[in-house]
């Protein structure tokens, strides 16, 4: 392990808080993808529910 220095500490600060905020933004976007595919997923399921209730409707029928 090196001996990290003041002067090295300082320096060390500002690029770990800019990885910090590029990481948020990735969370940020990542979590809004994720939303976007559960939602489109929801909306399949629910097309696919739609669906065989009319596949099931279809089979009542004489």
């Amino acid at each position: 392990m090196e001996k990290i220095s003041p002067n090295g500490a300082t320096q060390a600060l500002p690029l770990a808080s800019g990885v910090m905020k590029v990481v948020s933004t990735l969370r940020s976007v990542s979590s809004t993808a994720c939303w976007r595919r559960r939602e489109a997923g929801e909306q399949l399921l629910a097309g696919r529910r739609l669906s065989r209730r009319n596949a099931e409707r279809r089979s009542r029928l004489p």
